[in-house]
């Protein structure tokens, strides 16, 4: 009798958020309606997507070089910590285990920052309408694909030197920067302590991901239905969405396998 309660309980209260969730969508879709109706917003987003053109040389310039500062002080600050470790005692050298994961994160977040912004800013001017439109325009475009080609190159050869460089320090990893399993070769050379960390790390990156997947679904449907961005975005958060969910789901169904086997 309690069971069958809770149960109903808990539809009850699905049920009551899903009426104030779309309560509140309804609210919004009229405020956003009436923001986006009432005033030339369309209009304001095409000159800020003017202005953001005329910015996409020079901003790629910059992000280049912040990322070679970043990138080349984060190697010169690791190689110092491994420096240390070699004639660290137990405790000290757990300190400094811990301040190379650190610093090394700091880098990767900001290599993996750069290469995701190389592509934000190289797509406001990535159109055919924009290319064609004038000769300064296509000369600008082309010169910002080969920056945005040697801070990319950058960016991807620092993530090898970043691996390289833990391997001369941690000799017992074996893993092939350029191979397609190095993931997997990576795994297999740490150890358990080392595994677990990867281990709940991963889970926890699974579980932001299918809070913030659905919530950018829904952000994609509002920009389309109000600045016409385009289904292709929507198609293409959920096949995101799709893929994290089938690929979770396969993993824990075949791992449920190989135990009873």
């Amino acid at each position: 009798m309690y069971s069958e309660k809770k149960k109903m309980n808990t539809y009850a209260k699905v049920s009551l958020k899903m009426l104030i969730s779309a309560g509140t969508g309804g609210v919004a879709g009229l405020l956003g309606a009436w923001f986006f109706f009432g005033h030339d917003v369309k209009e304001a987003m095409t000159n800020v997507t003017e202005i953001l053109q005329m910015m996409i040389l020079p901003a790629l310039l910059v992000l280049m070089a912040v990322s070679v500062f970043l990138g080349e002080r984060s190697i010169r600050n690791i190689r110092k910590i491994h420096e240390k470790m070699k004639t660290a005692q137990d405790e000290e050298y757990d300190l400094l285990d811990y301040e190379e994961e650190r610093t090394g994160g700091k880098g990767m977040i900001a290599n993996v920052f750069s290469q995701a912004l190389c592509f934000i800013i190289l797509s406001f001017g990535y159109s055919m309408e924009y290319i064609a439109s004038s000769d300064h325009n296509r000369s600008t475009f082309l010169y910002a694909c080969i920056v945005w080609m040697v801070c990319f190159g950058y960016d991807c050869f620092w993530q090898i030197r970043y691996v390289k460089l833990l391997q001369k320090a941690h000799p017992e990893i074996k893993a092939d920067p350029s191979s397609r399993k190095f993931q997997q070769q990576w795994l297999e050379s740490c150890d358990e302590a080392e595994r677990e960390i990867i281990y709940q790390s991963s889970y926890k990156t699974y579980m932001l991901l299918n809070k913030s997947i659905p919530v950018l679904l829904l952000l994609t449907m509002l920009t389309h239905m109000f600045l016409e961005t385009g289904v292709l975005a929507v198609i293409v958060v959920a096949a995101i969405w799709l893929m994290e969910t089938i690929c979770y789901t396969r993993s824990c169904v075949f791992m449920r396998k190989s135990r009873i086997n």
